[in-house]
């Protein structure tokens, strides 16, 4: 699945990188800082998903306790891109065809990032119960897939994209009642 979604972001994202002549704008430092991160991401990702697959648990938690540097790097540049676009008119790359209303274009990204940053910390707090925690980072992940899907596709979203994105935002939704039940539970149970 990791590689699965390093190829999709790398086809959609490929085209407005590569034919830079049709974009709305030139590209600046920070998209492209942004876009730096988020690829050592997906490659992190990879490396993680690897490391765990082969059996080297030692390194990959190590590794992971220095993701947190990247993630907090990808929160940051993606709020700023995020931004600094809408400031600019969103839709630099001419593929995603906002050109009415570049606010209305920030709402999903801003809670995209806030989402990544949300899942992302969930995993690392139940990273001692594997088949959560890979869940959940896989969860994480997949919040590329909207901006992926919007720049490489235009606003016609990919119909498996849009499902994937809806069950993201049910399952976090699911695990913060979870979660709140077991507090509640945890509490009961200290009483009693």
């Amino acid at each position: 699945m990791a590689v699965l979604a390093f190829l999709f972001c790398v086809a959609a994202f490929g085209p407005s990188i590569v034919h830079s002549e049709r974009r709305l704008g030139p590209t600046t430092p920070l998209p492209s800082a942004h876009g730096i991160a988020f690829f050592a991401w997906l490659l992190l990702f990879i490396a993680q998903t690897t490391l765990v697959r082969t059996g080297n648990l030692a390194l990959h938690r190590c590794i992971g306790m220095w993701s947190f540097i990247l993630a907090a790097a990808l929160v940051v540049l993606g709020y700023q891109t995020t931004i600094a676009m809408g400031r600019r008119g969103y839709d630099l790359s001419g593929d995603v065809g906002i050109l009415s209303d570049p606010l209305a274009g920030m709402a999903f990204p801003l809670l995209d990032i806030f989402m990544f940053a949300a899942l992302f910390l969930a995993a690392y707090l139940y990273r001692h119960r594997s088949a959560i925690h890979k869940r959940l980072m896989l969860l994480a992940v997949t919040g590329a897939f909207r901006a992926a899907s919007r720049t490489g596709y235009g606003e016609t979203y990919v119909e498996p994209v849009a499902r994937l994105q809806r069950a993201r935002y049910r399952i976090a939704l699911e695990l913060s009642r979870l979660n709140y039940r077991i507090r509640c539970e945890r509490r009961k149970a200290e009483k009693a």
